[in-house]
């Protein structure tokens, strides 16, 4: 793994578009899809910015249960055949888009049983094509076939130092061996389990010195293995390998072109070039390195 770099600030986009961005992800043609949880839908541009079009449009609230309208979106991720599925905090569902933004699908409701949510805040794929939702409020991780079919889940609300037990959990990430990692953001910390769910260990405490964390959010892997936190609170991101060992970090507020204010999601395109909501910024931010 190379520790020998430096990450750049290289632009912003979706200023005055966007209100408090939360998830986003890219496709193969670099294009950007926003979960824009202040305007309830979904925000599509291209690689240098422009605003493409948008879909999911929601009216915001607990209440506005249309078919095929978001409320309150705030992870996002695609298949790969350019499916859009949104994780929808305030409905408590998993909404499924095609390509052009048309609604398919939903699956889930409010509730506590398997398949159901309280705030699902996150969803992603991992390296075998399942679906992954992190649960906040039941405080457990889902997982599930790409058409919404409930396989299995973990975890329970615990505090601090608590193996495997979350409180409030936010993002998810997978390596290629196939171990997942989540981010226990009122717990402060990143826990780390195989593919059926076991414990395999944690690092972070709370604070702001290297390798503590204050509201973790969003979390990615790269190519070489390393692990990105969404450190909120802090305004910052930090790496890791995949053992917790810290190494790196960047961002961090009253920092020119880059910084940050209260930052969410995370997400890495096929060029290496790391994507950044800026939640209270309204916008993205595009790092590279080098």
């Amino acid at each position: 793994m190379n520790t020998t770099f430096q990450v750049n600030f290289q632009k912003q986009i979706g200023a005055f578009q966007l209100r408090r961005p939360c998830g986003l992800t890219t496709d193969d043609e670099f294009n950007i899809y926003v979960a824009d949880a202040g305007f309830s839908q979904v925000e599509k541009f291209n690689e240098q910015g422009k605003w493409l079009t948008r879909f999911g449009q929601g009216e915001g609230g607990l209440f506005q249960k249309k078919i095929g309208k978001l409320a309150n979106p705030t992870g996002i991720t695609l298949d790969s055949t350019g499916n859009v599925f949104v994780a929808d905090v305030s409905l408590d569902c998993i909404h499924k888009f095609d390509s052009q933004g048309h609604f398919v699908m939903k699956f889930g409701q409010k509730g506590i049983d398997a398949g159901e949510f309280r705030r699902c805040r996150s969803v992603h794929f991992d390296y075998e094509g399942f679906l992954w939702v992190v649960d906040a409020f039941n405080h457990r991780i889902q997982k599930f076939t790409a058409d919404g079919q409930f396989l299995l889940m973990f975890g329970e609300y615990g505090e601090k130092g608590e193996e495997g037990k979350f409180n409030d959990p936010s993002d998810i990430a997978f390596d290629r061996e196939g171990f997942l990692y989540v981010t226990d953001s009122k717990n402060n910390r990143v826990q780390k389990f195989d593919r059926q769910g076991k414990f395999i260990l944690q690092w972070g405490t709370t604070g702001s010195n290297e390798g503590q964390f204050i509201h973790p959010r969003g979390i990615i892997l790269d190519e070489e293995q390393r692990v990105y936190v969404i450190d909120t609170a802090n305004n910052r991101i930090q790496l890791f390998n995949t053992e917790g060992s810290y190494f790196y970090a960047f961002g961090g507020p009253n920092k020119w072109g880059g910084e940050l204010n209260t930052p969410y999601g995370i997400t890495i395109n096929k060029r290496g070039e790391i994507l950044v909501t800026d939640n209270q910024n309204n916008r993205v931010l595009i790092f590279s390195m080098s």
